[in-house]
């Protein structure tokens, strides 16, 4: 089930964004929606050469589940330049104890460029980018984060993070909420050409997201 930017899932909420190459276009993020059980989605930023989504879950787990059962797993940008596919996510719910916290949050799926960036400059990149694998475990027992990142070079090359963050409670050592983030950049990287070290690229891009998945939890209180 695909759920694209539209009415239901998502309008775009920003002025129009004139690229420094010339290539423009009238979406930088979308407002916040519901998308299961639970859950709430944003575009946080949606241009022809960056993408980002955020999946949150206010709430704490309250039962084993997938919050998508039934349920649209399959999410393309307002700008109908980026998408985010989940394959599945799975919310662990256990018995917590201060010293055994129980609950986990499993999230896999992918993101990917569907559309080549607008202008001269992108005429030659390949109409599709490579898909983004993703597959992120959160355990309350070792801190509650996980997260990846990667390149996907064909012609030219993209690059991704993906953050999965469960909040801690202090009493039982459950999970009181978890967000998840992943971010997508075409043909860039903090507008330099050459990408970091694999262990500098990580906390880069999980820094940028973390500050994304703040940002859209803050909005939401």
């Amino acid at each position: 089930m695909r759920g694209i930017g539209d009415n239901n899932h998502g309008n775009c909420s920003s002025r129009f964004i004139q690229h420094s190459r010339g290539a423009g276009h009238p979406c930088l993020k979308a407002d916040p929606f519901a998308c299961g059980v639970g859950l709430t989605c944003q575009w946080t930023v949606d241009t022809d050469t960056r993408g980002a989504f955020i999946l949150s879950h206010p709430g704490a787990i309250a039962k084993t589940q997938d919050p998508l059962l039934n349920m649209v797993h399959d999410f393309i940008s307002p700008s109908k330049f980026w998408e985010v596919k989940f394959d599945s996510i799975r919310e662990d719910y256990g018995p917590d104890f201060p010293d055994l916290p129980l609950d986990a949050v499993t999230i896999k799926g992918y993101m990917q460029h569907i559309m080549r960036p607008l202008g001269d400059f992108h005429i030659t990149d390949p109409q599709m980018g490579d898909k983004f694998p993703f597959s992120l475990v959160a355990l309350a027992l070792f801190s509650g984060v996980d997260m990846a990142s990667g390149t996907e070079p064909h012609g030219h090359t993209d690059t991704y993070f993906a953050l999965l963050q469960g909040d801690i409670f202090k009493i039982d050592g459950g999970f009181v909420d978890y967000n998840f983030g992943v971010k997508g950049m075409h043909t860039e990287f903090f507008g330099t050409p050459g990408v970091p070290e694999p262990g500098t690229f990580l906390l880069l891009g999980s820094g940028l997201l973390a500050i994304l998945v703040r940002k859209a939890r803050t909005l939401r209180r």
